[in-house]
């Protein structure tokens, strides 16, 4: 996780599945769930601590 005053990850489908430790299959679900995302220009990428925060509301119930 970044430490306050440092700039938040953006990272693509495939980083964030590896480190959510999860599939790119699990992930998808996980995308299909409604999990937080910015375009950028075509391509889709993710907020580490915004997903970090969506899961944890989940509660895991995915």
């Amino acid at each position: 996780m970044p430490q306050p005053g440092q700039p938040d990850e953006i990272l693509t489908r495939r980083e964030l599945a590896c480190r959510l430790k999860c599939s790119l299959r699990h992930f998808d679900k996980i995308q299909q769930a409604g999990c937080p995302h910015l375009m950028l220009g075509r391509t889709r990428r993710f907020i580490l601590s915004e997903v970090v925060a969506w899961l944890r509301r989940k509660g895991g119930a995915l």
